[in-house]
This record gives structure tokens, C-alpha cells and sequence, in this order.
């Protein structure tokens, strides 16, 4: 069978001073357990974590995932942190590491349970209300920056009896708002104006609304749960204009969809259920694809290496990835089949990981398209060396992660293969770099042997996996 070689496109991560990857058996999910780290500077703080109606969304400058959940602050007394089921902060994940770890926080108290009022901080550090925010986030990498609008946050001053009313008053400005949050400083801005300038209450729904970041347009789209109401902001101008293009709605509803950016189509892709559709910013127009036939998930994400959208439902096995010039989404033989959640799902295009995240649940996959080349691929040039070089396993032994040292120049291709003591090939890959990160969770105990191939010179030492 004829191997692909996949191999980094993005910087890769620096870790102690070296070049690493993430290695994982492709076509296989692997389960993360990851820490999850709470901000040092609040007293009591507590994990909140929301009902999930919040996506993610991958930062490629920096290759982290970002997405939303609840910070809650116990033995405070007056206006204190208490989300509900509302988000109020950030988690950041790099998914070559196990930690996860909050990188802002709303400074609102008050949550879904209706006692919103400004903390202490508010006046010189203004923010956000907490919120549900559906997919109405954006990362934006021509500004390095987050963009927020719409969302359910009405709860938040319901009861007037404990929400003050300089907070009733913030929440309607809040809601007639744009906000961008600088990966730069940490600091958020509001920006004034948003759809509501168009369309007020529900008329344009704030529940399940769309937003993206089009920086080759140099725009911010918007588009309602139905389909039928879009708007776009001037990135440089930070101005709304209503799109009234006669007859523009989306051939499927977009409430509870979820939603990718196909970078090399400039293309909005849409999926909910088994639905799945285009817009094209720049003709203003929709076009409906064939059916994924993946029931009770909206996860979908478009893998940049390989040039598929891949869609992933409530089985591990149940993954589907479509390429925009084919009829029909592909079924790639998945090694695992156990229950996945229906949550987020993001490529990240720096380790060349599909990550999925719901709550603190988090699993990483790395598609196989069983040797069938995209068009970045082909356009490759793989290096090859006859130089000598070495390499070391450490901790060996260790349970059930480890890392692979590889002497020599981390831009040369190091071809990795793990085989059982029965001489068979348990996990494959090749990657730049001279650190590499082997993740043995889904195999049994036992000695492996790794080798590893640089141009027509071999290495090889033994590994130990303990559990």
C-alpha cells in the first residue's frame, strides 16, 4: 500500500528550546486528560461549567484552542463571580501539552441566575457580559484577535431586585455592542454598533447566531439562525452594513449549527445533523453538499493538510470527511468506536490534530485519508539526509506518555514507526522536528520497539509502557 507522508506546514511549537509534535495513531481517537488550571489572582474560584452551548475556535499563530466555559467564586460575599450556566472566561489548551488554563475573565458578577452587577474592576477594564455564545465567536488572524456578538445573556439582570441598575444599563449597551478581545494585551474592546442597529429583539435571533472572521475580505460576516439576515462589518472601519441581496437564506436551517472556515475556498461551511452547506461571502451565495450521513452531532471542522471537511458524530467511528470536488463524504476505517460527546470540533493546523471538546471532555484525532494526497501535499518537498544522528526515549520506562529525542537537525523528515515485540507496526508517522511527543494510551502494556528513518540511515531503541 502506498504510504503518505504528512508532514508540518505551520511553525512548529517550541518546548525547552526544541522543535515537538504530537504523536498519535492516525484514524484513532485518543481521550486527553488534561489539568485544568483556575486564575491564580481570584479567591475561591471554582469551575462553572455551563450548559456547553459555547464553540471553540483554534488561534493558528499562537496553535492553541480556545473555547468558553464558567469561573464561579465561593465564600465571597456582595457582587462575586457566580456564572451559572452562563460562560465568563476562556480556556486555552496547546494540544501538544495537559494543561488547560483560563486566559480572561468577565469582570461581572451574577450569572444566569439573574443578579448581574459590575465587579469592582469593571470601570477601567470593561467586558463582555457572560453569556451564552452559541457560535457567535471568531478568531481573526490578521489582528490576532477574538471577536464576540449576540448571545443569550438576558437572564443576567432579570431579577432587578439584586441587579443594580448601572449593570441593567451596561447589559443594553452590551447588547448593542461588537467586541474584540486582543491576543496581544488580553484586553477587550467594545466596539459600537452590532446587528441590532438592523434588527431588534427576535427578529434577528440572539440565540444561535453565526459569526466569522473573513480577513482575505477584510470583513466580519454575521448570519441569524434562520438563515436569512446577514450583516458584515468593515474590519478596518469597524462599521456594520446590512446585506439586502434579494433572496439570500440558507438551504437548511442554522439553528444549533455548528461551523468551519474553508481557507482555501474562502468559503462558510454549515453543518447541522446530517445537513451541510457553503456561503460564499464574496458572490453572496449559498450552495447545499451532499448529506454526511453523521446523525446527532454538528461537529465539523476543515482539515487545511489534506484539504477535507471532516464531520464527527456520537461514535468514534462515525466519522465522515468530504472533499469539495466529490458527491459523497468518505467513511475512513476508524480504529475505536466508544461514545464521543457532541461538542466542538477544530483543526489544529500546527500538529495537525482534530480536536474535540465539550466541557472538560477533550479527545484528539488525527485523520488518515488511506494515501489519498491533497493538493498542499503534492506541492511538498520532502527532505531526505544521509547524515548519522541518534535517538533517546525519555522517561523510559513511563506510563502512558513519553518523549522521542532525535539528535541532528529538526528540518530534516524523521520517519517514525512503533512496532510490538511480534515485529507488527502499531503506530506510524513523520514529522520535522527533534522532539517528538508518543502517546502509548491506547495500547497495552509492554516493550515496543521504535525506529526511526532519516533519508537511508536508521535508529532504534527499545521503549517500556507500564499502566
Amino acid at each position: 500500500m502506498k504510504k503518505t507522508i504528512y508532514v508540518t506546514l505551520f511553525s512548529a511549537i517550541l518546548i525547552s528550546g526544541t522543535m515537538a509534535q504530537y504523536l498519535i495513531p492516525s484514524n484513532t481517537w485518543v481521550k486527553s486528560t488534561l489539568t485544568f488550571r483556575l486564575p491564580s489572582n481570584v479567591t475561591g474560584a471554582y469551575w462553572s461549567t455551563t450548559d456547553g452551548y459555547c464553540t471553540s475556535i483554534f488561534d493558528d499563530s499562537t496553535g492553541r484552542l480556545l473555547w468558553r466555559t464558567g469561573v464561579g467564586q465561593s465564600g465571597a460575599t456582595g457582587c462575586k463571580l457566580d456564572p451559572g450556566y452562563y460562560s465568563n472566561t476562556f480556556l486555552s489548551w496547546n494540544a501538544i501539552k495537559d494543561t488547560a488554563y483560563a486566559i480572561d475573565l468577565f469582570n461581572w458578577g451574577g450569572g444566569s441566575g439573574g443578579s448581574g452587577c459590575l465587579l469592582p474592576g469593571f470601570a477601567t477594564d470593561t467586558t463582555p457580559s457572560p453569556r451564552h455564545t452559541y457560535d457567535g465567536i471568531t478568531y481573526c488572524k490578521s489582528n490576532h484577535s477574538v471577536y464576540l456578538m449576540a448571545g443569550a445573556n438576558w437572564k443576567l439582570t432579570l431579577d432587578t431586585t439584586r441587579s443594580p441598575i448601572d449593570a441593567r444599563n451596561m447589559l443594553l449597551l452590551d447588547d448593542s455592542s461588537t467586541w474584540r478581545l486582543s491576543l496581544n494585551d488580553g484586553k477587550w474592546h467594545r466596539i459600537h454598533g452590532s446587528i441590532r442597529q438592523y434588527w431588534n429583539g427576535y427578529a434577528a435571533s440572539p440565540y444561535e447566531s453565526h459569526l466569522r472572521a473573513w480577513p482575505e475580505g477584510g470583513k466580519l460576516l454575521y448570519v441569524n439562525d434562520g438563515g436569512d439576515k446577514h450583516a458584515e462589518m468593515n474590519l478596518s472601519t469597524e462599521k456594520w452594513t446590512n446585506i439586502t441581496t434579494a433572496a439570500l437564506k440558507a438551504p437548511m436551517s442554522l439553528y444549533n449549527a455548528r461551523s468551519c472556515w474553508d481557507r482555501k475556498r474562502q468559503l462558510w461551511v454549515f453543518r447541522n445533523d446530517t445537513n451541510v452547506c457553503t456561503y460564499n461571502p464574496s458572490t453572496r451565495t449559498y450552495k447545499k453538499l451532499p448529506s454526511c450521513k453523521v446523525s446527532g452531532s454538528q461537529a465539523i471542522s476543515y482539515d487545511s493538510r489534506r484539504d477535507v471537511y471532516v464531520a464527527a458524530g456520537l461514535a468514534m467511528n462515525s466519522v465522515r470527511y468530504f472533499r469539495y470536488s466529490d458527491t459523497s463524504w468518505v467513511a475512513p476505517v476508524i480504529a475505536n468506536s466508544a461514545a464521543l460527546p457532541s461538542g466542538y470540533l477544530a483543526y489544529d493546523s500546527t500538529n495537525d490534530l482534530h480536536l474535540l471538546v465539550y466541557q472538560q471532555a477533550t479527545h484528539r484525532f488525527r485523520l488518515d485519508t488511506t494515501g489519498a494526497s491533497s493538493y498542499i501535499e503534492k506541492d511538498l518537498t520532502r527532505e531526505r539526509s544521509s547524515d548519522p544522528f541518534s535517538i533517546q526515549i525519555l522517561p523510559n520506562p513511563f506510563k502512558p506518555v513519553t518523549s522521542l529525542m532525535i539528535s541532528g537537525s529538526p528540518e530534516v523528515l524523521s520517519e517514525i514507526t512503533i512496532m510490538d515485540i511480534n515485529g507488527r507496526a502499531v503506530m506510524k508517522r513523520a514529522v520535522y522536528g527533534s522532539n517528538v511527543k508518543l502517546d502509548f494510551t491506547i495500547l497495552p502494556s509492554g516493550r515496543y520497539c521504535v525506529m526511526v528513518k532519516r533519508g537511508n540511515r536508521i535508529s532504534s531503541a527499545s521503549a517500556v509502557l507500564f499502566k
